[in-house]
């Protein structure tokens, strides 16, 4: 039988078409397959094949590798192929595994944390004495229980806290505290704890106008003489400390204390 086969017109038949510039494009339904053969309408379901071309470089979508028999490619590989750890050649289904044994070896399943030596870290080969750059940084946490230093003449281990550290009674050096009473005559006239140059590093004042006699009222004491600026109160009776920070002293002659009744003061301990 002859391929083309002649159309004779007919009445009440419709033809689908599309029409473009007054023009009637007849539209078509695709079947494929060899000649003579009709493997059926193109579909979803029965896809067009088509054949690339070889053309490095070039996107060609979504490919569905999970259809890629095991072994079929020398590049992908195989299930079975052992696991390589190092550099060297292999397919990727033995450098996965390998990668795969590398992880298990280092991880720890139950703290979901990786373990490693101290010596692989930033090329440190010892954990003996060595220099900054060979060295792991630390930081001690807050909570820390003291740490003992070895005797190591010359090298700098950094800024140390040296009022927190502990240590002999027979390597302290003896300080004998100060105790002065100061009372204010009159109110409204802030007088000046001590006389200039009466440094300290901490003091306790006691309101008190004796050694063992409370204040009739509140006191107040503060930097400078001008009066009704004193802001720190003290109450009869109550103690108040003023430290100053580590390696400074104050100066007794720039706190000025206030009251409301004459006579009232402050019992100041002092070193």
């Amino acid at each position: 039988m002859a391929d083309n086969t002649q159309i004779t017109p007919g009445i009440g038949e419709t033809v689908a078409t599309d029409d473009i510039g007054s023009v009637k494009y007849q539209r078509v339904k695709l079947i494929h397959g060899a000649d003579g053969v009709n493997d059926g309408d193109v579909s979803t379901a029965n896809p067009y094949p088509v054949k690339l071309a070889a053309n490095s470089g070039v996107d060609i979508g979504d490919v569905d590798v999970a259809s890629i028999a095991d072994g079929v490619d020398v590049t992908q590989g195989a299930l079975a192929d052992a696991a390589i750890i190092s550099d060297a050649a292999g397919t990727v289904s033995a450098k996965l595994r390998g990668l795969v044994t590398i992880l298990a070896d280092i991880w720890d399943s139950v703290n979901n944390l990786i373990r490693t030596s101290v010596t692989n870290l930033i090329g440190i080969t010892s954990l003996g004495q060595s220099n900054k750059a060979g060295s792991i940084p630390v930081t001690l946490a807050s909570d820390e229980d003291a740490v003992a230093l070895a005797a190591n003449s010359g090298v700098d281990i950094g800024d140390v806290d040296v009022t927190s550290i502990a240590g002999p009674i027979a390597n302290c050096t003896e300080v004998v505290p100060t105790q002065i009473t100061k009372t204010v005559a009159a109110i409204a006239t802030p007088e000046a704890l001590a006389a200039n140059d009466t440094l300290f590093r901490r003091a306790t004042l006691l309101g008190k106008k004796a050694a063992r006699t409370n204040n009739a009222g509140i006191v107040y004491l503060g930097i400078g003489a001008t009066n009704d600026t004193q802001a720190l109160e003290i109450n009869p009776g109550e103690t108040v400390t003023i430290e100053a920070p580590v390696g400074c002293k104050y100066d007794l002659n720039d706190w000025y204390l206030d009251v409301l009744n004459a006579g009232d003061g402050v019992v100041v301990i002092y070193s």
